[in-house]
């Protein structure tokens, strides 16, 4: 059996990995399903951050499974013709394909993307795309109600709505085992591309004045250079995710409050305390429908209600959907 990963991991098509590490947590969840899945399989993982070469568009036609794995690259606007923007250093379309693409790939399955942000009603342009690219029979698994029902608007009904692909292993969890007291540092995370220097300053403060000592891993490309622009004074971590994995897996007291979804849910999936500030559609649809522990932006109140302890996050996931698309497989 050949299965193929349209992998948000890898920035190019050469194997170069994703800018954003945030892309190579989601790597890491969608990579165990697939083996969970399809444990004698061939696995293919392609980038769906750049164009398809016409060697592996032709080599779908062989595989047995296309997989979209994860990240935020749905749109109510896919744009005619995928160009590189020079000022942004990115494909015009979040994934990587046009209209030739879409009619090549034809019977791709999505596995928990999401909604790029809020938007209104697909046009007819993206309709026509993923009617191209998507398989008409099978089940499409979306991270959030918003996304879903923005599939469906967009003509695809066959769509799930299983919550975010790195949160399906809290099914395996005892989530209530997790620390409710404050812990003595903290780990910080904030959004290079989603900047509010008045916000992050006062976030930057509170912790300061409530932490022994504050932690900060960069995320993003451009976190490290926006840390300096706040002045922070406290420790940087090594901007790579296993630098990330080894700080929590140390022996360091710490809680996680930072803008950097998936940066808080690798410390939820290793059962640190971990609160989630929304900047944007991500965080605010999945916490709507799992419980996910997060927090307005501007609510310091909230934040530091929560730091001074809280229970233990109760995350309700839809169990009965993710077995729904895991069961299309088992044939």
């Amino acid at each position: 059996m050949k299965v193929c990963v349209l992998d948000p991991g890898i920035q190019k098509q050469d194997g170069t990995l994703s800018t954003n590490l945030g892309d190579l947590i989601i790597q890491d969840a969608v990579s165990r399903e697939v083996a969970r899945l399809f444990p004698d399989s061939e696995r293919y993982h392609y980038s769906s951050h750049s164009p398809l070469t016409r060697e592996q568009l032709r080599s779908l036609e062989d595989m047995d499974v296309v997989l979209v794995g994860g990240s935020n690259l749905l749109t109510s606007r896919f744009r005619p013709w995928n160009r590189w923007n020079e000022t942004y250093q990115c494909w015009s379309n979040q994934w990587s394909i046009h209209l030739l693409d879409a009619l090549k790939i034809k019977k791709a399955i999505l596995l928990g993307t999401g909604w790029v942000q809020y938007q209104g009603t697909p046009d007819n342009f993206t309709k026509m795309m993923y009617g191209a690219a998507l398989n008409k029979q099978g089940w499409h698994s979306v991270r959030d109600g918003y996304s879903q029902a923005q599939m469906k608007a967009a003509g695809v009904p066959n769509v799930l709505n299983t919550g975010c692909i790195t949160m399906w292993v809290f099914t395996e969890m005892d989530m209530s085992t997790l620390p409710s007291a404050k812990a003595e540092n903290a780990l910080l995370m904030l959004t290079d591309y989603k900047k509010d220097h008045a916000i992050d300053r006062q976030l930057l403060q509170t912790l300061k004045e409530r932490y022994k000592e504050v932690y900060a891993w960069p995320q993003g490309t451009e976190d490290a250079p926006y840390l300096k622009e706040l002045e922070f004074s406290g420790v940087v971590l090594e901007r790579t995710l296993p630098a990330l994995d080894a700080f929590i897996r140390s022996d360091i007291s710490f809680d996680y409050i930072g803008t950097r979804l998936h940066g808080g849910m690798r410390c939820l999936q290793n059962r640190r305390r971990a609160l989630i500030i929304e900047v944007d559609n991500r965080a605010a649809e999945i916490a709507k429908d799992t419980g996910l522990p997060t927090v307005k932006r501007d609510d310091f109140t909230t934040i530091n209600r929560w730091i001074e302890g809280a229970e233990p996050p109760t995350i309700h996931l839809p169990v009965e959907a993710i077995q729904q698309w895991r069961g299309q497989f088992k044939k």
